[in-house]
């Protein structure tokens, strides 16, 4: 196995406690040869990158708003949402984590909230 593509190949199909005995039958230069290719081919922003999308599917479904559709509107149409706080805080504390390791924009660069003036249990979320 000489890059990490090639051993995610296989490795993907694997329960994790398989994954890790397959990744030890490697000897230890190609396991070397797997870890440099996985950290020089961008993996970790690729992985990072759809747990951050396996995410938006889980508020879509659990809340149904859908953050891209949200995010596009605002930022194309001007448009403005109200979303209840206690369902935006749920929302950004589980994406929380992620903020400090990712660049989270292309899920709310441009999207801002502030209290709904005329309801203060809802955030109005907006565009500048």
């Amino acid at each position: 196995m000489e890059d990490f593509q090639a051993y995610w190949s296989i490795a993907k199909k694997l329960e994790p406690a398989k994954r890790a005995q397959f990744f030890s039958s490697f000897s230890k230069i190609e396991q070397r040869h797997i870890r440099s290719s996985y950290q020089c081919g961008g993996w970790k922003d690729f992985f990072l990158r759809n747990e951050i999308d396996d995410l938006c599917d889980l508020v879509k479904s659990t809340y149904e708003i859908d953050l891209f559709e949200i995010r596009t509107r605002i930022i194309m149409k001007n448009d403005r949402y109200l979303v209840l706080k206690e369902i935006w805080d749920d929302i950004i504390d589980v994406f929380s984590d992620y903020d400090v390791c990712c660049d989270l924009s292309f899920v709310f660069g441009g999207v801002h909230s502030k209290s709904y003036p005329l309801n203060p249990a809802y955030y109005e979320l907006y565009g500048k």
